[in-house]
């Protein structure tokens, strides 16, 4: 897949504002978008070409390193960043002009009722003293207010005129600015679609590969054939739950991903749930217990998918950082209805804690709260 040479909608954009006056901190953070968008391409143009080369291995490693999901952050984090700037500075620019209109508006308003005034104490007193001397002194006194009049009517005409090309000006901007918030949003729903149609067309054959191997696995095989073959499926199962994980991400970004409301086996899925944690457990010497308060009803309506791959990375985190003791999943009744009830489920362990400041980290995207734990124990 060839490089993208930039996106011209972007650089007329970029040009167009530059064109405008717009700050040079408000046009770096649109180049940075665009320059981070571009290396996003390249990316996936790689891993596209490695799929498409039978090396998924590569594909996801390209699609799921870290260096990609922070360069899509910082596109984001840019193009926000760049809309409050302008939204802030347009306020202020609006609200000045306001000011400042109104304030020659008053001026021009006080100018005018002044002028009306000395205007008229000066034409009846010329009209007294015209009645007796001549009347072409009167006459020429009339023409004169009249130019001032007229010239005091062009001021506020020319006042208007200014108020409406001001005005113009800070529409063309705002309309710049939708411009490049569509852009983005262009870009990154492309970057979406595009997680979404690789998922699909990686899914679509490891399914033909899981299948064949159930095939395999029912003929005639050797003791060591028959393992090789359970490892394959196995190992296949794995690689197809994080395809699934892939393209969940991907609805999730899309505002897109629903809950199912199917009748489930509680006690089953935290067996599932024991059973995929339990070597891990083992391996560090970790005592692993489950405990299901009595109110709690073994039969349950929802989502059982969901709940156990939030359970499974809760309980895989709280072994990770764990090196003795115990990680313990409790399940009690929170709230409870006529029609439905509301489960707390607590996954407590033995390992190192957080500290409150720690503690307010939580959620962030690729942050730990101590990042020399990430060499320790893994991202």
């Amino acid at each position: 897949m060839a490089r993208s040479e930039g996106d011209p909608h972007a650089d007329h954009a970029i040009e167009k504002l530059k064109e405008l006056g717009s700050p040079p901190i408000e046009l770096a953070l649109l180049q940075q978008a665009k320059t981070a968008s571009s290396e996003l391409e390249v990316i996936e143009g790689k891993a596209m070409n490695a799929a498409e080369a039978g090396n998924l291995e590569l594909a996801r490693k390209l699609m799921f390193d870290q260096q990609y999901a922070m360069k899509k952050q910082d596109i984001i984090n840019n193009i926000e960043y760049y809309q409050r700037m302008v939204k802030t500075r347009t306020e202020l620019e609006t609200a000045a002009e306001h000011r400042h209109v109104m304030s020659m508006l008053q001026v021009t308003v006080g100018f005018l009722i002044a002028t009306f005034g000395i205007l008229l104490a000066i034409l009846v007193g010329t009209l007294y003293v015209t009645r007796r001397l001549n009347t072409g002194s009167a006459s020429v006194m009339i023409r004169e207010l009249r130019e001032a009049l007229r010239s005091i009517h062009d001021h506020k005409e020319q006042l208007e005129v200014t108020v409406v090309q001001r005005t113009k000006e800070l529409e063309a901007k705002n309309v710049l600015l939708e411009e490049a918030k569509a852009l983005a949003d262009e870009a990154n729903r492309a970057k979406s679609e595009f997680i979404a149609n690789m998922s699909h067309e990686i899914r679509t054959p490891m399914n033909a590969i899981m299948g064949f191997n159930y095939l395999l696995q029912q003929s005639n095989l050797s003791e060591q054939q028959k393992d090789y073959v359970d490892k394959t499926i196995l190992s296949a199962k794995n690689l197809l739950t994080i395809i699934n994980d892939v393209l969940d991400f991907s609805k999730i970004e899309a505002k897109k991903i629903m809950l199912e409301q199917i009748d489930f086996d509680l006690y089953e899925v935290l067996s599932d749930t024991s059973n995929m944690i339990s070597f891990k457990a083992y391996e560090k010497g970790l005592r692993l217990h489950f405990s299901v308060h009595p109110d709690v009803p073994q039969m349950l309506k929802g989502d059982p998918f969901r709940l156990s791959q939030v359970l499974l990375n809760l309980a895989n985190n709280a072994i990770k950082f764990t090196e003795q003791g115990e990680v313990s999943v409790s399940v009690y009744v929170r709230l409870k209805k006529a029609s439905s009830l509301s489960l707390q489920f607590d996954i407590e362990d033995t390992g190192i804690g957080m500290t409150q400041e720690e503690m307010k980290l939580l959620f962030r995207a690729f942050t730990q709260a101590d990042m020399s734990t990430t060499r320790r124990y893994g991202g």
